[in-house]
């Protein structure tokens, strides 16, 4: 199975065409085999033009390109709906769950959350914590709008839509060309050896290799990205769900990752790092590589755009892909629906409505950001060359190997990202990470 790769229709400027990579995100495709879907039934439902409050939690400050899209699309819906209050409750993105559970367990959750699929809302539906919005999918008339691969994100293993699928990404590596000119590399790195000798004479150039944030989610997403080099994306998905990490193929990964680590490829002090001071660094000029994705486009410094080329990131010559790698998919920020959202349906149907509209979806389009959405009519002028460059040349650039978030069990996560932090500290042997990585899984 491959992944197939994500592109948009931007119309006006730019034509997006998909191209064939099939495979799915979820173990039960839309409109497969599952359990029926409950309809939300509304319970005391506003009518039109009825004074509601609706309460919205989501973790997407106005300084960020998403915050800056929402804050544009709620202005318009007010406008629109005056009748209809939008309660905001910004939340940081590690603490949302939390923070929503504990105002579901209160009684009083938020109506809709936006929120990433990954960690512990996957087990909110199971949990009633959440409501399936399989019907209205369709018969909110939003499912001709959307395409296949984000549905089929969104969908859980019993054929249930989680959330309204909203924000999709491509997760490149990003490459200073202008420094790796500097340093006397002429092209992209394909392979190990070549990100080796690019790093090395980076560091003699006096300018930071490989930065990524060793610390956090950002490093353990590239750990499993480099160790999936001799997997493929079906051993890969055996793998983030059992955890047999015994394997032949799993091991030379592991020892992939730990050669590169000891060759130096990353900048100092990596295994310290965020995901928050990569970014910095990397905007800074301090390191001229960065596993990254498409959400921070928007946010790069005017002055670097055209620095930046994207690609993947490399493979050993006896790996099992030919392109450097990458991820894509649609578990980034979604719609979901709690169980006070029944209560104000009306109000919650116009708002998801106004959301899914083309011209809302421009909005998040024009921050350099990826919708669900398929048809967005945008100005050329106002695109991200790098959404552009992703759209366009990515996918023939890169293979798309599998982003564990939808397929390591809830209850291993933390676990599996302390170890994997602790894979970037130098003198952490191969056979420390696996012991790690074990008695994560074991301990579930």
């Amino acid at each position: 199975m491959q992944y197939r790769s994500i592109s948009r229709t931007l119309l006006v400027a730019i034509a997006l065409i998909a191209t064939a990579c099939g495979g799915a995100a979820t173990s039960t495709a839309p409109g497969s085999a599952g359990s029926a879907a409950p309809s939300i039934v509304a319970s005391g439902s506003t009518t039109s033009g009825e004074a509601v409050t609706l309460k919205l939690q989501h973790s997407e400050p106005d300084t960020t390109p998403a915050g800056i899209a929402l804050k544009a699309a709620l202005t318009g819906f007010k406008a629109e709906f005056p009748n209809i209050t939008v309660e905001e409750n910004i939340v940081a993105i590690l603490d949302s769950p939390e923070v929503y559970e504990t105002a579901l367990l209160a009684g009083q959750p938020p109506d809709i959350i936006w929120i990433n699929l990954f960690g512990r809302p996957l087990e909110w539906l199971k949990q009633e914590a959440t409501l399936p919005v399989t019907n209205q999918m369709e018969e909110w008339g939003l499912r001709a709008k959307v395409g296949d691969l984000a549905v089929s994100d969104y969908t859980d293993a019993n054929g249930q839509l989680q959330g309204f699928p909203y924000l999709g990404f491509k997760w490149p590596v990003w490459y200073n060309k202008a420094q790796l000119t500097t340093a006397g590399v002429a092209n992209l790195p394909t392979s190990t050896d070549d990100l080796i000798a690019a790093t090395d004479a980076l560091t003699t150039a006096g300018i930071g290799g490989v930065v990524v944030g060793g610390s956090d989610w950002s490093g353990n997403k590239l750990f499993w990205q480099v160790i999936q080099a001799y997997l493929s994306n079906e051993a890969a998905i055996e793998l983030f769900r059992g955890g047999d990490f015994s394997g032949p193929d799993v091991k030379k990964g592991i020892d992939l990752f730990i050669a590169l680590r000891d060759a130096g490829i990353f900048v100092k002090s990596v295994e310290g790092l965020t995901a928050d001071q990569m970014a910095a660094q990397f905007f800074a000029e301090d390191a001229a590589i960065m596993p990254s994705g498409s959400w921070a486009f928007g946010g790069t410094p005017e002055g670097l755009v055209d620095s930046v080329e994207l690609g993947g990131f490399p493979n050993p010559s006896d790996g099992l892909w030919k392109k450097p790698t990458a991820y894509a998919g649609f578990t980034s920020s979604g719609w979901w629906l709690s169980p006070k959202a029944p209560d104000k349906i009306d109000a919650v149907r116009s708002f998801i409505d106004y959301m899914y509209r083309p011209e809302t979806a421009a909005l998040f389009v024009e921050q350099g950001l990826i919708t669900a959405i398929e048809d967005v009519p945008v100005d050329a002028g106002a695109l991200s060359p790098l959404l552009v460059s992703a759209m366009t040349k990515l996918d023939d650039q890169v293979d798309y190997v599998v982003l564990p978030d939808v397929y390591i069990p809830t209850a291993v996560l933390t676990a599996t990202e302390r170890t994997t932090s602790l894979a970037y500290t130098p003198g952490t042997s191969a056979d420390d990470i696996v012991a790690g990585l074990v008695a994560a899984y074991a301990n579930q």
